[in-house]
């Protein structure tokens, strides 16, 4: 019987298929977002048609950042949009071992395969966002870790220098849709890290400014 991680990696070139086959008749110099599941579930073609611009999200569920690598020219570069938001980086800090270390290794080659190909591409690296606070009762697989307050913030805090050395754009709207001691509030939480599209339509207000 096939595992779930095999299972995701088949799913994931699927849908690099499917962006492959759509990149060949989408618009070029559009607003692109990236990343892993975060960004996948964000609703912006829906968000996108009430406000009058072409946004076309190419997530994909479960990605680390190699594999947002593997298929960063065919999947989203081929667009050539004139402006990328990269929310990438969350499932690396879930593993247990230098997962920070790493994760600012293989985003710092990202970035720089991006202005590479498209010096013109304006690139924002958007915050990650705020886990829920209640993780009791939650084991992770092996190998892996809780998600928390501490080790998102300290990975933002990171990623933020990464973005001032690279020259980008580094954008953080979570107020909208964290509590005041800086979870992901209740109400918007579908699971212990994902979230319903209400706090999307949040996220989409709190970013009107850089769209």
């Amino acid at each position: 019987m096939m595992d779930m991680k095999e299972r995701l990696r088949m799913e994931n070139e699927q849908k690099a298929t499917r962006y492959r086959q759509l990149n060949q008749v989408a618009l070029k110099g559009q607003i692109v977002m990236t990343g892993s599941s975060l960004m996948e579930q964000f609703p912006v073609t829906e968000f996108a048609m009430t406000m009058g611009k072409v946004i076309y999200n190419r997530g994909f569920g479960g990605f680390i950042t190699t594999e947002l690598m593997e298929v960063l020219d065919d999947c989203v570069l081929a667009l050539e949009p004139s402006k990328l938001f990269i929310n990438i980086g969350t499932n690396d800090l879930d593993i247990a071992e230098n997962a920070l270390e790493n994760l600012l290794i293989h985003y710092r080659e990202i970035l720089e395969h991006i202005r590479h190909t498209l010096p013109s591409c304006k690139i924002i690296m958007l915050a990650y966002y705020p886990v829920c606070k209640d993780s009791r009762g939650f084991t992770p697989p092996a190998g892996k870790r809780i998600r928390t307050k501490e080790i998102v913030d300290e990975a933002n805090t990171a990623v933020k220098a990464l973005a001032e050395e690279m020259g980008c754009e580094f954008v953080n709207v979570n107020s909208a849709i964290e509590t005041d001691d800086g979870y992901l509030k209740p109400e918007y939480a579908s699971d212990m890290i994902h979230m319903w599209p209400s706090a999307y339509v949040k996220i989409m207000e709190a970013l009107q400014p850089w769209l």
